[in-house]
């Protein structure tokens, strides 16, 4: 039976090394697409966040000069707080990314 077992892990051996070895670029992978997210969201962040409250502002000051009726206005409103939340998507798939790349190197650990 110990020799069964001796032989078994002679040839589990290269195999889980090679699945680490893959594993390894795997987690370099999802750690530069994560970086690269993040950088994307933050700047995208910054343009939707100001097209957003522009469409806001405008869409509450056309309604106040009384250029366009009050469905306009809430078009407006709801348009600029959509591209406000767009960028909330994009953060969620970086956690995601991040919590994979977590997952990765823990089960590369055991």
């Amino acid at each position: 039976m110990k020799i069964l077992r001796t032989m078994l892990n002679m040839i589990l051996w290269p195999l889980r090394l090679l699945i680490k070895a893959v594993l390894l670029l795997v987690i370099i992978a999802l750690t530069l697409i994560q970086y690269t997210c993040m950088l994307a969201v933050s700047f995208a962040t910054a343009l939707f966040t100001l097209f957003g409250g522009i469409l806001i502002i405008c869409g509450f000051l056309i309604f106040l000069m009384g250029l366009y009726p009050v469905a306009e206005m809430w078009k407006m409103v709801i348009a600029g707080t959509v591209m406000c939340l767009i960028p909330m998507v994009g953060e969620w798939l970086t956690i995601q990314l991040t919590y994979l790349t977590l997952l990765a190197k823990r089960w590369m650990l055991t």
